[in-house]
């Protein structure tokens, strides 16, 4: 039997796009244009060979569009759980508001560093970078905290759904987890625990290394909770986006200690 193909505006990435929407437009239109900014930074590539840590100045920038357009358009479309009048709160105003600055801020002094051919984190060369860095990492506290706040106050209002419950764990889970990783990637000053402290020997795409530690891979596992754990409702049993979110927080665990032990992935 041959599979019949379903027509774009019938497929569920149509309905996720639609969804996220109608749930905050304004996001959504952030998350199309950091798309567009992540294509500009492919294709920057392919004009300017420069490297930074044996990589392309241009594939962080534009790894940091991709991850924060997919980050954006995931609270749009939960956003599209609540009704108008809990879109209408003033937490979730303001933590939408909170989620367009600090991106931007984020975006913009990645791809400022990058266009100088320097480092945008751990870059505490001068006492101006320093500061600098430090309102970046407060910038990607309240990205993960004002994602919580939204998916909270959206299950608040609707405690029975499981689409609400599955996306307040997901996300809370996600903003904990990460910024447990943060903050020891803070305090690390640095992904790389042992091995070669360069991109040039890392994975393709992610250039996570393969010589030593990398606290990346738990940052990625952790933050991609907020997709993970939502999409288990889809089975429509509770006990399914529990033990979704329990393997999340396993695998970001023994990522966690895999880097602090200085083992690859």
């Amino acid at each position: 039997m041959t599979a019949t193909a379903v027509p774009f505006h019938q497929s569920r990435l149509n309905q996720f796009v639609a969804a996220a929407f109608s749930g905050s437009r304004v996001l959504s239109l952030n998350a199309v244009a950091m798309l567009a900014c992540f294509a500009l930074c492919m294709g920057l590539q392919l004009l300017d060979a420069r490297e930074l840590n044996g990589a392309n100045i241009w594939l962080k920038p534009g790894k940091f569009f991709l991850s924060l357009s997919v980050h954006f358009v995931t609270i749009a479309w939960a956003m599209s759980l609540a009704t108008p009048a809990t879109l209408e709160k003033r937490t979730v105003r303001f933590a939408v508001l909170g989620l367009i600055i600090s991106a931007w801020g984020e975006l913009a002094y990645i791809t400022f560093r990058a266009t100088q051919g320097e480092a945008s984190h751990f870059n505490v060369s001068t006492p101006l970078n320093a500061l600098l860095y430090q309102v970046m990492a407060l910038g990607s506290v309240v990205l993960v905290v004002a994602a919580s706040i939204i998916a909270v106050t959206i299950w608040r209002a609707n405690r029975t759904s499981i689409w609400t419950q599955s996306t307040a764990i997901g996300f809370v889970l996600a903003t904990v987890l990460t910024l447990i990783v943060g903050f020891t990637l803070g305090g690390n000053s640095s992904h790389w625990i042992g091995g070669d402290m360069t991109d040039a020997t890392g994975l393709p795409i992610f250039k996570w290394s393969t010589t030593g530690g990398d606290l990346r891979v738990s940052h990625f596992v952790s933050l991609h909770a907020m997709q993970v754990v939502p999409l288990a409702a889809l089975s429509g049993r509770r006990n399914v986006v529990w033990a979704a979110a329990f393997a999340i927080a396993v695998v970001t665990a023994l990522t966690y200690v895999q880097a602090l032990n200085g083992i690859p992935l």
